[in-house]
């Protein structure tokens, strides 16, 4: 049994209609159809899900084959009217009699091997193990904790630096959310956002580090600390037509300058819908606000098309960062970003940077505004606050600007 589901299938029905969404089912359809024996069933299960019946294989390594096929055959990109977009997808299998001899539990363990192939990365197979029931047992447990977290405001919002290394100065601070345990542990967004992303959990989450954020920075400003933050923003927060409102009232009731306020927002987003992007983008340039393109050079952007949105600023991903020294590769392509941004006359800002050697090498390429543990690791604003009123760095080298606490920053 194949169950397999649309990755980000949610967006196309967002920001292009249902209709589109159900031209683009019947495309999927009939791909996977294609591609499958007579003697294969295959049925829409609802939604964005399909659920394939694969009778008489030869061997195990058969259905991870016919999965890989069938992920192969869905990649070219689908067009309905005037519109072109790429779709990926997450399969989970389960056998028959192996992982269960009746058709609710095989269902059950299919969909549970879905997810985690959604978990890892999307775009991909997973065969079903008990390891998997253990982990979504949990994984569900984790969900039903984190709804609770988000009534009761269980959430505290953490600040890194941004740092010109040629000025030696903090020229801005990151917003990152972090969930207090009710056991007092700290977990890391990286266990828990795609997570509040599949649970549609995520929007209460950006709405309070937004709000957060703004309040925090208004005080330091009215204290005389006047530094810009920038808030990560999801897909959902982004495609929400209210989101330049939402935006607009979290600055009325802080009372913070538009200008302090700067938007992150990752390629893919934008690129989804091009045209819907740059009038949301737009609605939030009125506002005063900066823009940003997060974990640039990732993603899928046409160059013709970032020309045109209002974006400040250009984030260099840390995955380029971390083997610049080592991967020609990766140190030409910041190379082409940072050329890039400066011919579009945006402000550069390379992310992960952790090691002397990697700021030195950026600033030879153009870079000098930089993030990472090189300088410091996130904070919570009381100890943000302290540096704030020095606003200069030590020299290269030296010890960072925020110095962590490891008991509270064992997860970045």
């Amino acid at each position: 049994m194949l169950f397999i589901d649309l990755d980000h299938f949610k967006f196309i029905n967002d920001s292009l209609g249902h209709a589109t969404g159900d031209e683009v089912l019947r495309q999927v359809a009939q791909r996977l159809r294609s591609r499958l024996r007579d003697s294969d069933t295959m049925s829409r299960r609802g939604g964005d899900e399909f659920v394939v019946l694969l009778p008489g294989l030869d061997s195990v390594e058969q259905a991870g084959t016919i999965a890989e096929m069938l992920i192969g055959e869905t990649a070219s990109p689908y067009v309905v009217g005037n519109n072109k977009f790429g779709l990926t997808f997450s399969i989970g299998i389960s056998l028959f009699p192996d992982d269960s001899d009746d058709q609710e539990t095989l269902l059950r363990h299919a969909d549970a091997a879905m997810n985690l192939a959604k978990q890892t990365g999307r775009n991909r197979y997973q065969f079903f193990s008990r390891d998997i029931e253990d982990k979504m047992r949990k994984r569900y447990a984790l969900a039903h904790q984190l709804r609770h977290a988000i009534e009761k405001q269980h959430f505290e919002v953490f600040y890194q630096a941004k740092v010109d290394i040629a000025r030696h100065t903090i020229v801005g601070l990151e917003a990152l959310v972090r969930w207090r345990h009710e056991s007092g542990r700290l977990i890391s967004p990286g266990e828990f956002i795609p997570l509040a992303e599949e649970s549609n959990l995520i929007e209460p989450i950006g709405q309070f580090v937004l709000v957060q954020a703004c309040r925090q920075v208004y005080a330091w400003h009215q204290q005389g600390q006047s530094v810009p933050v920038s808030v990560n923003v999801s897909a959902v927060q982004f495609l929400n037509p209210v989101f330049p409102q939402t935006v607009h009232d979290a600055l009325l009731q802080s009372g913070l300058p538009s200008r302090l306020l700067e938007l992150e927002i990752t390629e893919g987003v934008l690129m989804h819908d091009v045209a819907a992007a740059r009038v949301t983008l737009e609605k939030l340039k009125q506002l005063g606000v900066r823009l940003a393109i997060d974990d640039f050079g990732t993603g899928y952007s046409s160059l013709a098309y970032l020309k045109r949105f209002p974006v400040d600023v250009l984030k260099i991903d840390q995955s380029f960062v971390r083997d610049m020294l080592t991967d020609t590769g990766d140190s030409k392509i910041i190379s082409a970003i940072i050329n890039l941004g400066r011919g579009l006359g945006m402000e550069l800002v390379a992310e992960g940077v952790e090691q002397q050697a990697q700021a030195d090498a950026l600033h030879r390429l153009g870079c000098t505004i930089m993030q990472g543990f090189l300088y410091s690791r996130p904070a919570p604003a009381a100890e943000v606050g302290k540096v704030l009123s020095r606003l200069t760095l030590p020299t290269p080298g030296s010890v960072p600007i925020v110095k962590p606490d490891v008991r509270h920053h064992a997860n970045p």
